[in-house]
């Protein structure tokens, strides 16, 4: 049974798709995709270029305290 996403046997559809689809460009890259290939816009917190750099810095932070 799959509640909202697609289980293991088809977990990897939508990568394989943005992967290997010609329709797949550069015009699309402002959002993200969802099984199994469509596109869904970012939200307008998600496109906050501030935020988005604190959150690498964050990232950044944790995995030098794990030793990455």
């Amino acid at each position: 049974m799959e509640l909202g996403a697609p289980g293991p046997e088809k977990g990897d559809f939508t990568t394989l798709f943005c992967a290997a689809s010609p329709d797949i460009e550069g015009k699309d890259s402002s959002g993200y995709f969802v099984p199994v290939g469509k596109h869904a816009k970012a939200s307008v917190k998600a496109e906050e270029r501030e935020l988005a750099g604190k959150l690498w810095d964050w990232t950044e932070a944790r995995l030098r305290e794990c030793g990455f």
